[in-house]
C-alpha cells in the first residue's frame, strides 16, 4: 500500500511539472462581501476584490460572465488579487483563466439597491372580540435583522406576537385588546432599522393598511309584533309580518330563527303559519349578541273568498236562483270559514253584519229596495284584520208588471181585412216570456224578444168574415207573470169593422207643401195637385195661406173650374172620381191643404132619392141605417132622430 501511495505522488509530481496547472478557484474578498455574511457571495461593492491561487510565472485573466474584468500579471508569486471593474447589479458567473486554462467558477450577486418593506396586511380588517389576525410584512427582498421593535408607533387597540419569516415574506398574530368600541382609525408604522442580505438598508418608513376593532358584545334584543292587527291587539294573530325590536345598534344585522337557533336568516317569516321566533344582532365586525327571548304568533294574510246568494225562499218567480225577486228585503247567505265576520252591501250602502260562529251567515236586508238593478257585495273580515270584498252578485227587484195594448180601440174598413191584422203593444214582460192573448174567440200567442214592445200577428183569413160596426175585444192572458213572478197588470183593447171607415179621400201629396207639387202649370205660380175620390160624398179643401187660392178641376178638364180659385177654402158634393185641384198664388208661398170628406154610399137603402150631404158635418162615415129622407115641404133629412134642412139635390 505504502508503495501504491508513493507511486502515485511521483505521478502527480512529474505531470505538474511537465504540463503546468489550471489556476485556483476565485475567491470574493471578505471585505468586499459585505452584508450580515462576508462568505455568502452577495455584495452591494461594485467593484469587488477576487483572491486565488496560481503557478508562478502564470498570468490571470478574471472573467464575469465571460467578459475580462481585470488582470493580475505579477508572476512571482503563486497567488493572485484582481480588483474587479464596476459591474451592474445582478448575478454573474466569475472564473480565472491562466495559461492552462480555466479555473473552478463561483457565482457572486451584485445589490446596490435599497430594499423596501412593501406593504403590511392584515388578513381580516374587521377584528371582533376574541379573535386574532395575521398580519403579513411583505419585502421586495428577504429581510435580514428584521424584528417587532422595529415599530415606530404604537399598535393601536392590540398587540403583534409570533413574528416568522419566509424569504421576502413576514408574518405575526394581531390580538385585539378588551372592551373596544367600534373603532375604524387604527394604523401602525415600522422604521428602517433593517437590511438586505447585501447589506442595503431602507429608505422609508411604511405603514400598515387601516383596520377596525370592536370588542365589545351588541346587547341582547328585545322583540315584539310590529302590528298586532286584527280585532284584538294582543293575541299575536296578525297579517303584518314586521317585528319589532329594541337595543339594536346602528348598522347591526338582525338575524332571525323559528328553531331555536340551529339556522339564522335575514328575513323574518313571510309564509302564513304560527311561529316561535328568537332574534339577535351581529355588529360590523360580526361580534354577535346573546339570543333574545322568543315570541309566539300566527302570521294569517289570506282570506276565503265569500260569494254572496239570494236566499231560495225570497227568490221569487219562475227560478229561485236567477237573483230576480219581487221580495223587496231579501235575505242573503253563503259559507265563510269559522271566525270570519260577514257584512252585506247593496249598491255601496252597508246593510248588516253577521258576527255569529260557523261556517254559514244570513243576513236580512231589513229594509226596502226599490225596483230596478242593485249590486249586492260581501265584505269579510277575520281575526288577524285581513278584508276582502267579493265579486258582485247582481239581482233584480221586480214589484210590478204589465201588458198594454198600444191603441186601445181600432178601427178596420174592409180594405183593411185584405191583410193580417197586427195587435201591438207595451210590456215590461223579459224575453223569453209567451205573451197570449183573445180575439173573436180565439188565442194568439207570441213570444216575447224585443225589450219594451210586441206584436201579435192575426191571420187574414182569421179577420175575414168581421161583421160591419161590431166591436171586438183583445184580451190579454191575466195570469201571465213575468220572471219576479208579478201578475201581469193588463190593459186589453179592441176591435172595431167599419166597412166604409178609411174609404176617405185618396190624394196624391195633398197635404204637401209648395215645392212638392205634381207640375207647374204657370211658371210656378200654380200648382196642381191629383184627388181621386172612391165614393160620392162631400169634399172641402183648404189652406192655410191666404194667398194660395184653391180651385177643383175635372181631371180631363182644366179649363172649366168645377170651382174657381177665388178663396182658400172651397166645398163641394162631388162624384166618385177623379180630380184636380189647383193652387194660385205667390210663387214664394208655402202653404198645406187640409181635408174634409164625407162619404155617402147610400143607395141601397134611399134607393133613387137624391144623395144628401150635411155641409158643416165633419163625419168621416155615416151610418146609412140611421139615416131616413122626408118628403115634406120643405124636404129633409132624419139621422138619428135630429132633422136636418137647408140641403143640396145633386
Amino acid at each position: 500500500m505504502k508503495k501504491l501511495i508513493k507511486y502515485l505522488f511521483f505521478v502527480v509530481l512529474f505531470t505538474n511539472l511537465a504540463f503546468g496547472a489550471v489556476p485556483g478557484t476565485p475567491d470574493l474578498d471578505s471585505g468586499s462581501d459585505s452584508g450580515s455574511s462576508n462568505t455568502d457571495n452577495i455584495t452591494n461593492i461594485d467593484t469587488p476584490t477576487f483572491t486565488g491561487n496560481r503557478d508562478i510565472n502564470d498570468t490571470i485573466t478574471l472573467y464575469a460572465n465571460d467578459t475580462q474584468i481585470g488582470t493580475d500579471d505579477d508572476t512571482d508569486k503563486n497567488t493572485w488579487s484582481i480588483d474587479a471593474s464596476q459591474l451592474d447589479d445582478g448575478t454573474y458567473t466569475i472564473k480565472a483563466k491562466g495559461k492552462d486554462g480555466y479555473s473552478s467558477s463561483i457565482t457572486v450577486t451584485i445589490d446596490t439597491t435599497n430594499p423596501t418593506l412593501n406593504s403590511i396586511t392584515f388578513d381580516d380588517n374587521t377584528i371582533k372580540k376574541d379573535q386574532t389576525v395575521t398580519v403579513s410584512f411583505n419585502f421586495s427582498e428577504e429581510p435580514v435583522d428584521f424584528g417587532l421593535d422595529d415599530n415606530t408607533t404604537e399598535i393601536p387597540n392590540g398587540d403583534l406576537s409570533d413574528l416568522s419569516c419566509n424569504g421576502a415574506t413576514c408574518t405575526a398574530t394581531f390580538t385585539p385588546a378588551d372592551n373596544i368600541d367600534y373603532d375604524d382609525t387604527n394604523s401602525f408604522t415600522f422604521g428602517t432599522s433593517w437590511e438586505d442580505l447585501a447589506g442595503n438598508t431602507p429608505d422609508n418608513d411604511r405603514q400598515s393598511n387601516n383596520y377596525i376593532v370592536d370588542t365589545i358584545i351588541p346587547a341582547k334584543l328585545t322583540i315584539s309584533l310590529a302590528n298586532d292587527t286584527g280585532r284584538a291587539n294582543d293575541d299575536n294573530i296578525t297579517n303584518d309580518k314586521a317585528i319589532s325590536l329594541s337595543n339594536n345598534e346602528t348598522n347591526a344585522i338582525i338575524e332571525y330563527s323559528i328553531n331555536n337557533g340551529d339556522t339564522w336568516n335575514t328575513e323574518v317569516p313571510t309564509n302564513d303559519g304560527t311561529y316561535t321566533l328568537i332574534a339577535r344582532q351581529k355588529d360590523q365586525v360580526g361580534n354577535i349578541s346573546p339570543n333574545s327571548d322568543s315570541i309566539t304568533y300566527t302570521l294569517d294574510t289570506t282570506i276565503n273568498a265569500v260569494t254572496p246568494d239570494m236566499d231560495d225562499n225570497d227568490d221569487s218567480g219562475v227560478s229561485n236562483t236567477d237573483n230576480i225577486t219581487s221580495n223587496t228585503s231579501p235575505t242573503f247567505t253563503g259559507s265563510r270559514t269559522d271566525g270570519d265576520y260577514i257584512t252585506l252591501k247593496i249598491d255601496g250602502t252597508e246593510y248588516g253584519t253577521d258576527t255569529s260562529s260557523g261556517t254559514s251567515w244570513s243576513i236580512d236586508t231589513n229594509d226596502t229596495l226599490t225596483d230596478g238593478y242593485h249590486s249586492v257585495v260581501i265584505e269579510t273580515n277575520d281575526n288577524a284584520g285581513n278584508t276582502k270584498t267579493s265579486q258582485s252578485l247582481d239581482i233584480t227587484i221586480d214589484t210590478s208588471s204589465y201588458i198594454d195594448a198600444s191603441t186601445t180601440t181600432k178601427t178596420l174598413s174592409q180594405a183593411d181585412l185584405k191583410n193580417d191584422l197586427i195587435i201591438s203593444g207595451y210590456t215590461d214582460i223579459e224575453d223569453g216570456q209567451t205573451i197570449s192573448l183573445t180575439f173573436n174567440g180565439k188565442s194568439y200567442f207570441t213570444t216575447q224578444a224585443n225589450g219594451s214592445s210586441f206584436s201579435i200577428t192575426v191571420p187574414k183569413a182569421d179577420i175575414a168574415n168581421l161583421v160591419d160596426g161590431e166591436v171586438y175585444d183583445i184580451t190579454f192572458d191575466t195570469n201571465l207573470k213575468d220572471l219576479a213572478g208579478n201578475t201581469a197588470t193588463v190593459t186589453n183593447g179592441s176591435i172595431i169593422y167599419d166597412k166604409i171607415a178609411n174609404n176617405s179621400i185618396q190624394a196624391t201629396q195633398l197635404d204637401a207643401t209648395y215645392d212638392s207639387k205634381l207640375y207647374d202649370l204657370d211658371s210656378g205660380d200654380v200648382d196642381f195637385y191629383k184627388i181621386t175620390l172612391p165614393s160620392r160624398g162631400y169634399l172641402t179643401l183648404e189652406t192655410n195661406d191666404t194667398d194660395a187660392k184653391v180651385g177643383l178641376y175635372n181631371y180631363d178638364d182644366d179649363s172649366n173650374p168645377i170651382l174657381d180659385e177665388n178663396d182658400n177654402s172651397i166645398s163641394k158634393v162631388l162624384q166618385k172620381g177623379t180630380y184636380y185641384v189647383k193652387v194660385y198664388g205667390d210663387t214664394n208661398a208655402t202653404y198645406t191643404i187640409t181635408k174634409t170628406f164625407i162619404s155617402f154610399d147610400l143607395e141601397q137603402d134611399i134607393g133613387a132619392k137624391p144623395l144628401v150631404v150635411f155641409k158643416d158635418s165633419y163625419s168621416t162615415s155615416i151610418d146609412a141605417k140611421s139615416l131616413k129622407f122626408v118628403n115634406e115641404s120643405p124636404n129633409y133629412i132624419q139621422y138619428n132622430g135630429n132633422k136636418y134642412f137647408d140641403i143640396t139635390n145633386n
